[in-house]
C-alpha cells in the first residue's frame, strides 16, 4: 500500500493535506495505545512528504531546464563595417540546470523544550499544556518523546519550579511516567508535588488562591499574610526582624503560618523563602528553649517600653508642676523604674516558666547537664536550709524551699492528666503559705518544722520523680 492511499489522500496531495491528514490519524491511532500502528502511521507519513518534496523539486528543476526559444527581432539597416572592427561573433550562454537544495527539516531542541514547557505548566493551566504537548511533532516519535521525558523530569527534580500539581500530573501522563514503573520514589514523587505546588501558591500573582486555600479571605486575614510573607521572603537583618517582632501576636502568626503552609516539612519551603528569617521567627516562637531571637526580642520589647514611657512621663511631670513652671523630672524617673519594674518581672516569670519545663523534660543525654537536671532540687533545698541556719532565721530561707517544693512537685506531676481544678487549688496551697508563715513568725512558734515541711515536700516529690525516671531494682526479675 502506497503511503498516500495510507494516509487516505490521493498521490498528487501537497504537503498541507498531509499533515492534516497524519493530525487527523494520530487522533485515532495514539502512541501509548497502539505502538507498532503509530509507527506504520509515522513511516507512511514521512514517505508521503519525501515523495511529495521530490515531486515538487522536480517540478522546479524541469522548469528551469526548460530551452528559452528566442523571438526573432527585426532586421536592421545595413551598417558598414570596418574591416579592422571584424571579430568572431560571441556563443550565446548555455542555460545550466538549476540545483535545488531540499527542504530544511527542523531541528529539535531539547534544552529550549525543557524551558518552554516548565514555563507553559507556570501558568497553571493544564488543559492549554496538554493541547501544546499533542502539537509539537517531534514527539511524535517514540525515541524522541522517551528522551523528552527523561530531560524534562531530571530538571523539575532540579529545580523544583513552580507549577501547580495539575500541570506536573499532565507532564508525567503525556509521558508516560505517572506509574510505579517509570522508576519514581513514591515518597520523593509526593514531595516534589507539594514542593511545586506551594512555590506556585507563594507566588505574588497567586496570593488570592493562597489565602482562599488558608481560608484567609477576610481583609484583616490578608492584611497578616502579607505582612508574615513580606518578612519571610526578605533578605534578614536584626534591626528590622527586631522592630517588626515586637508584637508578639506576629510572631506566633508567622509560626503558624509556617506550619500551615509545610506541615513543619521545611525542606518543601522554596527557594523564595529566606532560611535565616525562618529559623528566627521559629525559634522565636518556641517557648520550650531559650534561645537567641527571644532573649533579643524580650530586650527589644523592654527597651520600646522604656522609651514609650519617657512621654508619658513628661506629661505628669509638666502636670504635677503646673502649666507655665516647667516639668518635674521626677515622675520620669518613677515612670521608668515601673516599667522596668514590670519588665523584670515578666522576665523573671518567664524565667521560672522555663525552669519548670527544662526540669519536666526527660533528662538531658551529656554528662554534667544530666546531673545538674537530677540534683537540682536537693542543692535548693540544701541553700534554703543554709540561709535559714545562717541568718539565725529559720524562716529567712521559706521562699527559697516554697519555690523548690513547688519546682519538684511540677516535675513530678508533669505531663499526668492534672485537673485544672486540682492545679489551681495547689497553686492556692503555695500562695497561702507565705502569710501562714509570717504568722507563725509574729507569734513566736519554733519554725523547725515548718521548714522542714516545705523540705520534706520537695525531696519527696524529687525522689518519687528520679524513681519513676531511672528505676533501681534490688532483685532481678527471673
Amino acid at each position: 500500500m502506497s503511503p498516500f492511499a495510507e494516509l487516505g489522500l490521493e498521490a498528487d496531495a501537497d504537503e498541507r493535506a498531509i499533515k492534516r491528514a497524519y493530525a487527523a490519524r494520530l487522533r485515532q491511532t495514539r502512541p501509548e495505545d497502539d505502538p507498532q500502528g503509530f509507527q506504520a502511521l509515522h513511516a507512511a507519513y514521512q514517505a508521503a512528504l519525501a515523495h511529495c518534496r521530490q515531486r515538487e523539486s522536480g517540478a522546479v528543476a524541469a522548469e528551469a531546464a526548460r530551452p528559452v526559444v528566442p523571438v526573432p527581432a527585426p532586421e536592421p539597416a545595413p551598417v558598414p563595417i570596418q574591416p579592422e572592427a571584424c571579430a568572431p561573433p560571441a556563443t550565446a550562454p548555455v542555460p545550466r540546470r538549476l540545483a535545488v537544495p531540499p527542504l530544511p527539516v527542523p531541528r529539535f531542541e531539547l534544552g529550549a523544550f525543557v524551558q518552554e514547557a516548565i514555563a507553559r505548566a507556570g501558568a497553571g493551566d493544564a488543559a492549554a499544556l496538554e493541547r501544546w504537548l499533542h502539537g509539537v511533532e517531534a514527539l511524535w516519535s517514540l525515541d524522541t518523546k522517551a528522551q523528552a521525558g527523561h530531560a524534562l523530569v531530571t530538571a523539575i527534580y532540579r529545580q523544583a519550579p513552580p507549577m501547580p500539581e495539575a500541570c506536573l500530573d499532565t507532564l508525567l501522563a503525556f509521558f508516560g511516567l505517572d506509574h510505579a514503573r517509570a522508576g519514581h520514589d513514591p515518597l520523593a514523587l509526593q514531595q516534589l508535588r507539594r514542593r511545586v505546588d506551594l512555590a506556585w501558591h507563594l507566588a505574588p500573582a497567586q496570593r488570592g488562591r493562597l489565602a482562599l486555600a488558608l481560608r484567609m479571605s477576610e481583609r484583616s486575614a490578608r492584611r497578616k499574610l502579607d505582612a508574615a510573607l513580606r518578612q519571610l521572603q526578605r533578605p534578614f537583618h536584626w534591626s528590622q526582624a527586631l522592630f517588626r517582632g515586637l508584637p508578639p501576636a506576629f510572631v506566633q502568626g508567622t509560626a503558624r503560618l509556617v506550619q500551615r503552609l509545610c506541615g513543619g516539612h521545611l525542606d518543601l519551603l522554596p527557594a523564595s523563602v529566606d532560611r535565616r528569617q525562618l529559623a528566627f521567627w521559629l525559634a522565636a516562637a518556641d517557648a520550650r528553649h531559650v534561645s537567641r531571637p527571644r532573649l533579643a526580642l524580650a530586650g527589644a520589647r523592654m527597651l520600646a517600653a522604656l522609651l514609650s514611657s519617657l512621654p508619658l512621663g513628661l506629661l505628669f511631670g509638666w502636670v504635677a508642676n503646673g502649666p507655665g513652671t516647667g516639668i518635674d523630672p521626677g515622675p520620669v524617673g518613677v515612670t521608668a523604674t515601673c516599667v522596668l519594674f514590670l519588665g523584670l518581672l515578666v522576665f523573671a516569670f518567664a524565667a521560672w516558666a522555663q525552669l519548670v519545663r527544662w526540669q519536666a523534660d526527660p533528662m538531658p543525654a551529656g554528662r554534667w547537664t544530666g546531673r545538674i537536671h537530677a540534683g537540682l532540687i536537693p542543692l535548693l533545698v540544701g541553700v534554703g536550709l543554709a540561709i535559714g541556719a545562717l541568718a539565725d532565721a529559720p524562716f529567712a530561707g521559706w521562699p527559697v524551699l516554697l519555690l523548690t517544693a513547688w519546682l519538684a512537685v511540677a516535675r513530678s506531676l508533669r505531663g499526668r492528666a492534672i485537673p485544672p481544678g486540682a492545679r489551681g487549688l495547689l497553686w492556692i496551697g503555695f500562695v497561702l503559705a507565705s502569710p501562714l508563715a509570717r504568722s507563725l513568725a509574729e507569734a513566736d512558734v519554733r519554725p523547725a518544722w515548718f521548714t522542714a515541711l516545705f523540705a520534706a515536700v520537695a525531696l519527696g516529690a524529687w525522689g518519687v520523680d528520679l524513681a519513676r525516671r531511672r528505676p533501681w531494682r534490688l532483685v532481678r526479675a527471673r
